[in-house]
């Protein structure tokens, strides 16, 4: 990965778990920041992937979507993260047709809202949100520094 700034340390947390390995989007992320592959951005999904290179990494991204392509409000894109990682499926169905309803209604084609759904149904079971790898990322890279420069204290 070669992380540069402590953005990358953060995503690195959210991106080396099981789902978003088996899915690719570490690989994706990581040969877009390398320059190798050219980050694919579905309609309207610049602004909240951009961070992640298109990638779907964390749970507010999920909601983002949900609020800005699907016309939900933020409170049911939170409850469909919710819903989708729980696998509620009638609570998904419920939220799906919402989701659809809007992204027509925003001028979005369906092809790509399909596509768009598809890929944050996929991803939604496996994220981690910002908050708690930001956490874990910034405890990671302080506890290397300190293992680096001061040796005794962390072992201590």
């Amino acid at each position: 990965m070669n992380p540069d700034c402590i953005n990358d340390l953060i995503a690195s947390v959210g991106l080396f778990r099981p789902g978003t390995l088996k899915s690719g989007a570490a690989q994706n992320y990581i040969d877009s920041k390398k320059g190798d592959r050219v980050p694919e951005y579905l309609w309207g999904t610049y602004d909240i992937l951009k961070d992640t290179y298109g990638e779907i990494v964390w749970q507010e991204q999920v909601a983002n979507i949900a609020r800005k392509i699907g016309n939900l409000s933020l409170g049911d894109g939170v409850n469909l993260v919710k819903a989708l990682s729980k696998k509620k499926i009638e609570k998904v169905r419920k939220f799906k047709e919402k989701f659809f309803e809007g992204a027509k209604k925003n001028g979005c084609p369906k092809e790509v809202a399909d596509a768009i759904w598809d890929k944050t149904e996929k991803a939604a079971s496996y994220l981690f949100n910002y908050s708690h790898a930001t956490a874990y990322g910034l405890t990671g890279y302080i506890g290397a520094w300190l293992k680096v420069y001061y040796p005794i204290a962390f072992y201590t």
